[in-house]
């Protein structure tokens, strides 16, 4: 009876550490993903020149800190004034919108019954939406969790994993070897995979913004090939900024930027994925979707960006400790019947 009781305050206690500490966890997880990209160049450079992993490990992080700041250096002052022209052309856009609809009796009522549109408001409407910043710093502590995580994983992985496989009893210890090995493998092949597709998308879009003349396309692609990183939700949130410096430029603008985004994202996806994907890992969409509908209901945008990988990260495990190991099965043939009524979708 004590026993029991203990397993299940046990329990317990551990499903409320695991929902308080939601965030950290998902945290730690990035952290971990971060580790596993920066890990595939050094080992690449490790066979190329027999050095130690921690030399490695070290030239990459030099290499990729060194890209960042010649890229922040170079591209920030355009930011900065493209920015700046953004503003000045959104508000000029509103002042037109305001007097167009003042000269209709709908559009005047409805101006009544919204913020005022003067210069006052816009002023306001800018500081507000200049609050984000306090948000964007906000994160910086957990970015920086996120980096620390990921350097001291990729300095010495095979030390943490040691102190997991620990944990596992010793005839049990040479299957969790494997998964560990399985869960690595198809991290890094869907970093790959979505690594070239985020560079091709990035491409594409820059490639079409450009060709119907829609400012700061550069920075734009750049965006949308960052936010390809979240699978079917993120091109939706790139697409927003698109249309909003098109739009500025002019209605016909905004039209051809918005046509010429979903043409780079029909390429991507129906030429582009399927050639990735013929020999990296996918995932099943509708997997993914509810796996970012789930996390993103409880843990916010970031379980919504971390979402496919965890995806991935379960169905190994379920392949493999449940169905594989508990029910005796094997991935390898159909579960449906070859004999008898009719399964969903026409198979037998």
């Amino acid at each position: 009876m004590i026993s029991a009781t203990m397993i299940v305050f046990g329990s317990a206690m551990v499903l409320m550490l695991l929902w308080f500490g939601r965030q950290v966890l998902l945290l730690l997880f990035a952290g971990v993903l971060l580790a596993v990209l920066l890990r595939m160049p050094a080992d690449r450079l490790q066979r190329l020149t027999g050095l130690d992993e921690r030399w490695t490990v070290s030239i990459v992080l030099l290499l990729t800190i060194a890209t960042l700041v010649a890229v922040a250096w170079i591209a920030g002052p355009l930011l900065v004034d493209q920015l700046q022209s953004l503003q000045s052309g959104l508000t000029r856009s509103f002042r037109e919108l305001r007097t167009q609809m003042q000269g209709s009796r709908i559009g005047a009522a409805l101006l009544d019954s919204l913020p005022s549109l003067d210069d006052a408001g816009l002023q306001q409407l800018w500081q507000r939406a200049a609050g984000i910043w306090a948000t964007v710093l906000g994160a910086v502590g957990s970015l920086l969790l996120v980096l620390t995580v990921s350097v001291f994983f990729a300095y010495r992985p095979s030390l943490y994993i040691d102190g997991l496989l620990r944990l596992v009893p010793l005839h049990r210890r040479a299957r969790a070897c494997e998964v560990a090995g399985r869960l690595h493998r198809d991290l890094r092949l869907w970093l790959i995979g979505q690594l070239q597709s985020m560079v091709v998308l990035w491409l594409l879009t820059w490639i079409a913004l450009w060709a119907v003349g829609v400012p700061m396309a550069f920075m734009l692609a750049v965006l949308a090939g960052l936010l390809n990183f979240i699978p079917y939700i993120g091109p939706l949130f790139a697409l927003l900024p698109v249309a909003a410096v098109a739009f500025v430029e002019s209605p016909q603008t905004g039209l051809l930027a918005i046509a010429a985004y979903m043409l780079a994202q029909l390429i991507e996806g129906n030429v582009v994925l399927p050639l990735i994907y013929q020999h990296l890992i996918r995932l099943p969409p509708a997997l993914t979707l509810a796996g970012q509908l789930f996390l993103g209901s409880f843990t916010g945008l970031l379980g919504i960006a971390l979402a496919t990988p965890l995806v991935a990260v379960a169905l190994v495990l379920v392949r493999m400790l449940y169905v594989e190991d508990t029910l005796g099965d094997t991935m390898q043939r159909s579960a449906l019947p070859r004999d008898g009524p009719e399964a969903p979708g026409g198979r037998r």
